[in-house]
């Protein structure tokens, strides 16, 4: 909340995005930090924060009346969204791809795009 008030403080338009992931409790990297994070010990829990993160940023972005680009709910309606990962969370050449083009698709929707 505080950075979003201050970005707008200096007149910047605020969008929050939320994080699509593909992990799972056996995938690689969740066995890895559950291993080895001082404060992540349970892999079954990874969706459960997971998208608690994700419910707190659509949350702020809501109280905060700012855009929202929600590429966690994007996701899942992705043909092959396993293909926009390199290991379950960070994103591929085409992941990125799609990432900018949802944001180019909704900036290009906000009033102050449309008006220059």
């Amino acid at each position: 909340r505080a950075m979003a008030r201050e970005l707008r403080e200096h007149g910047a338009v605020v969008v929050f995005i939320t994080a699509p992931t593909v992990l799972h409790p056996n995938h690689p990297v969740v066995q890895y930090l559950s291993n080895r994070s001082r404060l992540f010990h349970d892999p079954s829990q990874i969706n459960v924060v997971h998208e608690a993160y994700n419910d707190v940023v659509r949350k702020v972005a809501k109280e905060e009346s700012a855009s929202l680009l929600d590429l966690a709910r994007d996701a899942l309606y992705h043909p092959d969204v396993a293909a926009l990962f390199t290991d379950g969370i960070h994103f591929t050449e085409p992941g990125l791809d799609w990432i900018a083009s949802g944001l180019c698709d909704l900036i290009m929707s906000l009033p102050a795009a449309v008006e220059s």
